[in-house]
């Protein structure tokens, strides 16, 4: 009995813990140098399985306090939980910016994606071991089922459009776009998760059907939304590519030719574009941060402006420092 209990642990915790592992094959796949940030989003991750977790059930015990017994079944399941759990989510977002490592709504995407895969690595854990204690393997196979896909897609969804959000208000060029954007990132986060609580709820309360299929079909819209969100968001990185780094080449920061490749995230792949000797992870890490800091420096002011511009000089000579061979690049440290 005991042996069988240990394999339905172990097998719990490896069905709650594949999303996540996926995400991160896939982006170590793709070979996303700079944007993927292996320990950023490691840290995502765990931020959102433990710290993301605690803090959410800590709120939502706090937010129900002034709900009477008989209310705060219904009113947490399908309004507090999700709020409570995105703004706990959100904490790791805080950080993000302040340590300046969300600048683009691709960053902000995948930062977000994989802190909601963290919660619902958790979350999921916890599900499946309820679900075999109380109902044996007919019941553990059907939680597996269901929450494997729409449980993480909720909280994945949820949170990565919000990141989205966040990462382009940091590099938006508009100042209402940059003051906005995060609230209607974390509105759209909140009406999806609610969506699918409620629905869940009021499923759980009337038993009928009806509840459940729309809350399914917020779960497909969602996808859906997320889908074209990362679309527009490489779109958005590849033209702040093409025309940053562009008008870089045209002054001799880096070869024409580079341009085209490094907005390609599959042409970034290839290896032979770089002449041997230059580190090419580090050469498009500080490419790709050249374009995001140009385009930054464009809609800055004061301050933040002259900093800017300090960040882009260093970032023009490291590029210059990769091509020691290249005597027709001009010696861009005075300009």
């Amino acid at each position: 009995m005991m042996i069988l209990f240990v394999s339905v642990l172990i097998a719990s915790l490896v069905m709650a813990a594949l999303p996540g592992v996926l995400y991160l094959a896939v982006l170590r796949w793709m070979g996303l140098e700079r944007r993927q940030a292996r320990f950023l989003l490691m840290s995502a991750l765990a931020w959102g399985s433990a710290g993301g977790v605690a803090l959410a059930l800590l709120w939502t015990t706090f937010l129900e306090l002034p709900f009477d017994q008989s209310d705060r079944l219904w009113v947490q399941a399908a309004f507090l939980a999700p709020l409570a759990e995105e703004l706990a989510k959100a904490v790791y977002f805080v950080l993000l910016i302040r340590w300046r490592r969300i600048d683009t709504s691709l960053l902000g995407l995948m930062y977000g994606l994989a802190v909601g895969l963290g919660f619902a690595i958790t979350e999921n854990f916890a599900y499946f071991l309820r679900a075999y204690v109380n109902g044996g393997e007919s019941a553990w196979v059907g939680a597996i089922l269901a929450r494997t896909f729409f449980s993480v897609a909720v909280h994945a969804t949820a949170t990565g459009l919000w990141g989205a959000a966040v990462g382009r208000s940091r590099s938006a060029e508009n100042k209402w776009a940059r003051l906005l954007l995060p609230y209607v990132g974390f509105a759209a986060a909140l009406v999806v998760h609610i969506a699918w609580n409620l629905s869940l709820t009021i499923f759980q309360v009337s038993g009928a059907e009806l509840p459940l299929a729309i809350g399914a079909g917020a779960v497909f819209v969602s996808i859906t939304l997320t889908v074209l969100v990362s679309w527009f968001a490489i779109r958005d990185e590849r033209l702040m590519i093409t025309r940053e780094l562009g008008l870089e080449a045209e002054r001799g920061t880096l070869p024409e030719e580079h341009v085209v490749i490094l907005a390609s995230p599959l042409a970034r792949l290839r290896e032979a574009w770089l002449q041997e000797g230059i580190d090419r992870r580090e050469y498009k890490r500080t490419a790709m941060m050249l374009a995001l800091r140009l385009r930054q420096y464009r809609s800055a002011k004061g301050a933040e402006r002259g900093e800017l511009e300090r960040r882009v000089t260093e970032l023009r000579k490291e590029m210059q420092a990769s091509f020691p061979t290249r005597s027709s690049f001009p010696d861009l440290s005075s300009s």
